[in-house]
């Protein structure tokens, strides 16, 4: 199963969601889950990338992949670096030529590859119809009628 992580560039209360989210990959884990896609530029992201690789000493077998948003063609060096925290990374082609829109291709391209997206919205931070990369992330999710869990709706 395959598990994408997408949310705002800043958290609150990150021991709280730290927790929470801790033990939905748990339970995810439990279920089958073994591919993780990460993106970037969000702390919330770097905080799912901790937790998994947290799991990932006890379950080899869990892959963490970067889904690049930048840099189409990569130096062998900043592979070997990508490599020392992920097991893949790949450019999506539908980014290229994407511009300003890359980010949000990316992350689209993330929930179509992905079973179920773990979530974190703050509905107050951005509206469902403001541009944020994280409200658009959202629209699309449910444009495709895929399944996700809201970390910050868990800590009401």
């Amino acid at each position: 199963m395959k598990i994408a992580f997408l949310g705002h560039r800043k958290i609150e209360n990150s021991e709280i969601i730290r927790s929470i989210t801790t033990a939905v990959i748990a339970k995810l884990i439990a279920q089958g889950a073994d591919t993780f896609l990460f993106g970037s530029r969000s702390e919330f992201d770097s905080l799912c990338h901790e937790i998994v690789s947290e799991f990932k000493r006890n379950n080899p077998q869990l892959k963490r992949v970067y889904v690049r948003a930048e840099y189409e063609f990569i130096s062998d060096d900043y592979t070997a670096f990508l490599l020392e925290r992920f097991e893949s990374t790949f450019f999506p082609k539908e980014v290229s030529n994407a511009g300003k829109a890359a980010y949000v291709k990316r992350n689209q391209v993330m929930i179509d590859l992905c079973d179920l997206a773990v979530i974190y919205y703050d509905e107050n931070v951005s509206p469902a119809n403001s541009h944020s990369g994280t409200a658009r992330a959202v629209q699309y999710l449910l444009k495709r009628k895929k399944r996700f869990i809201n970390i910050k709706s868990q800590t009401i």
